[in-house]
Formats: structure tokens, C-alpha cells, sequence
């Protein structure tokens, strides 16, 4: 069990966030679908979704 994580009622077990990935995040939002990002980063979109937020990074297409 040391790989969960406990955040308030949650349990997690994904894989943590690299730097570069969330730098990828920040680049690709905006300007490509966040369907197409979690496939190119290999998270789900509901991680993507929640990193995003989680960043302050807008995944609003312009």
C-alpha cells in the first residue's frame, strides 16, 4: 500500500507528474485538444483535465 497516496477522501495509485510533462501541458493547451494531449503525454483525460487546473494552465482552445 505505499504506493496510494491519501488526499483528503482519495485514493490515487497514477504516476506522479514530471516537470517536463506539465511544461508539455503548458505548451500544447490552447491550441490542440485535450484528448490529443493525454494521448501524446499517455494520461488519461481526466488526469490531464486536473493537472491542468491544478496549474492554472487553460486548456480553453483559441
Amino acid at each position: 500500500m505505499d504506493l496510494m497516496k491519501r488526499r483528503g477522501n482519495q485514493l490515487t495509485l497514477g504516476r506522479s507528474w514530471k516537470v517536463s510533462e506539465i511544461k508539455q501541458l503548458a505548451t500544447m493547451a490552447g491550441n490542440t485538444h485535450t484528448k490529443l494531449i493525454a494521448k501524446h503525454l499517455g494520461r488519461s483525460y481526466e488526469s490531464v483535465r486536473k493537472m491542468a487546473w491544478r496549474e492554472g494552465i487553460s486548456l480553453r482552445r483559441n
